[in-house]
């Protein structure tokens, strides 16, 4: 009887090892834990969010950064397709920060028309 209490004392893992099974195992998740402080007030808002959303805090975080992600690489995949097509000299920002895209000055002037401008005698 001894035998048995003994060989089970030495198979049972200690804390450390449990945990870093568990680690290699989230690893091979393909997962990265990320530690980090936020301030209180951002963590209530996303506690706030969660709730509201009727999701974890950890689902909150992954949507909202995919969602920017991707509407950030969308933008910039969007202007590269402008700027190789020669249809925009460059991208400004209007106030809320989303980029639009600016004519090219010739793009301007070709797409006047002459309605309009016929009491002016522009002609020599």
């Amino acid at each position: 009887m001894k035998d048995s209490k003994t060989l089970n004392l030495a198979l049972a893992k200690t804390g450390a090892e449990r945990q870093r099974e568990y680690r290699e195992r989230q690893k091979l998740k393909q997962g990265k834990r990320l530690d980090l402080y936020i301030p209180l007030k951002v963590h209530e808002q996303l506690e706030c969010l969660a709730e509201q959303k009727g999701s974890s805090i950890k689902d909150l975080v992954i949507s909202l950064v995919e969602n920017e992600y991707r509407d950030s690489l969308g933008q910039k995949i969007a202007r590269k397709s402008l700027e190789l097509n020669g249809e925009v000299e460059q991208m400004v920002a209007d106030p809320q920060g989303v980029f639009q895209e600016k004519p090219k000055q010739s793009d301007f002037f070709e797409n006047l028309s002459s309605e309009g401008f016929e009491d002016l005698n522009l002609r020599d």
